[in-house]
């Protein structure tokens, strides 16, 4: 569902001047920084893959040249997709 220029606006609104606060375990966003807490977010603890660390490096993508003529899995979700959105 695509949102409305005035969904968007309220949105925004709501967002605006809130932070992001941390006490080492919870992350919570507030207008004001709560006892215990201190400004920022915490580090992922999963470290980020990419480039020449990331395991699909160097591999041939899976759909590379597939078109739903040559794939029945592509042209199967093609006529999936085309029953649930119209395009008018």
């Amino acid at each position: 569902m695509k949102k409305t220029k005035q969904q968007k606006d309220r949105m925004s609104r709501l967002q605006t001047g809130r932070q992001w606060y941390t006490n080492g375990k919870t992350e919570i966003k507030t207008y004001t920084c709560p006892d215990g807490f201190k400004k920022g977010r915490l580090k992922s603890s999963v470290p980020r893959l990419s480039g020449k660390n990331h395991p699909n490096y160097g591999k041939k993508v899976w759909n590379s040249g597939l078109t739903k003529e040559t794939d029945p899995r592509l042209a199967a979700i093609g006529k999936k997709i085309s029953k649930t959105k119209s395009y008018s």
